[in-house]
């Protein structure tokens, strides 16, 4: 009994030194079929947008969590809305100021494993000169040693970034963005 105790707790260690020797893949997104949206409300009504430019670097594996990580740039001067009005808008001072921050980036702190086919992962975010802390909930839709896929969503507080007026009479502080990321590994 005693000999299979400890070949029970051999292979348990074994199969955990495995998980832990792994290390994360490599990724790259692939533009054309990942995607950053966002949707805002005004008057109570959305105004739907996207950020059609932005790149990534990316290390994950499900197996290695602790050693994975994640940066993106945002292009914020690539922003497009459905509404004429909000599309001036929004390059103002007030609003984006893609003039002065024409980039948006994130940092990947440490990530989460959730269950089933969900994870978060927590990081800092910084939009015009702000940078706060936020998490990202996603489905691991795929992942191998050549390809990856996720969808995930985060709802972001607009004022915590000083982004546009601090009243939300008229437009909510609520934003919720949206990814969609098919990424490649870097061979």
């Amino acid at each position: 009994m005693f000999r299979y105790l400890l070949l029970f707790i051999s292979l348990i260690l074994y199969s955990y030194n495995l998980q832990a020797a792994e290390a994360p893949v490599h990724f790259k997104i692939v533009p054309q079929q990942s995607r950053i949206t966002f949707e805002a409300t005004q008057a109570g009504a959305p105004v739907n947008g996207e950020f059609k430019l932005f790149s990534s670097d990316i290390y994950f594996s499900p197996n290695a969590l602790a050693q994975s990580r994640a940066t993106a740039t945002i292009e914020m001067t690539s922003f497009a809305v459905d509404d004429e009005d909000a599309r001036s808008i929004l390059k103002d001072n007030n609003w984006f100021n893609i003039t002065t921050f024409p980039q948006g980036l994130f940092e990947s702190t440490s990530f989460k494993f959730l269950g089933g086919k969900q994870y978060e992962v927590f990081g800092n975010l910084t939009i015009k000169g702000h940078m706060e802390p936020i998490s990202l909930t996603f489905i691991l839709n795929e992942f191998s040693k050549d390809s990856a896929s996720i969808t995930g969503e985060t709802i972001l507080k607009r004022n915590s970034f000083n982004i546009g007026d601090k009243d939300t009479g008229s437009v909510k502080d609520d934003v919720k963005v949206s990814i969609i990321i098919n990424a490649v590994a870097v061979k």
